[in-house]
């Protein structure tokens, strides 16, 4: 009959303890960031100035599924 042995102590506080891990990925969030805030500003200016021109609108419909992404 085999024996499972614990794990000491000491390498259960060390995982406990420890910051979680950062996931790595190549998005670079800062500029899909800015890219959703500049269209959601277009919408928000086509809204606001020019609501007879539905392509202010447009290119402003593509601010949440970016939001949504970061």
């Amino acid at each position: 009959m085999q024996q499972i042995s614990k794990p000491s102590t000491k390498e259960n506080t060390a995982t406990e303890t420890s910051a979680p891990a950062e996931l790595k990925t190549n998005l670079n969030t800062n500029f899909i960031k800015i890219v959703a805030i500049a269209a959601m500003t277009v919408d928000h200016i086509g809204t606001a100035f020019f609501p007879e021109y539905p392509i202010f609108r447009w290119i402003g419909r593509i601010a949440f599924p970016l939001f949504a992404i970061v």
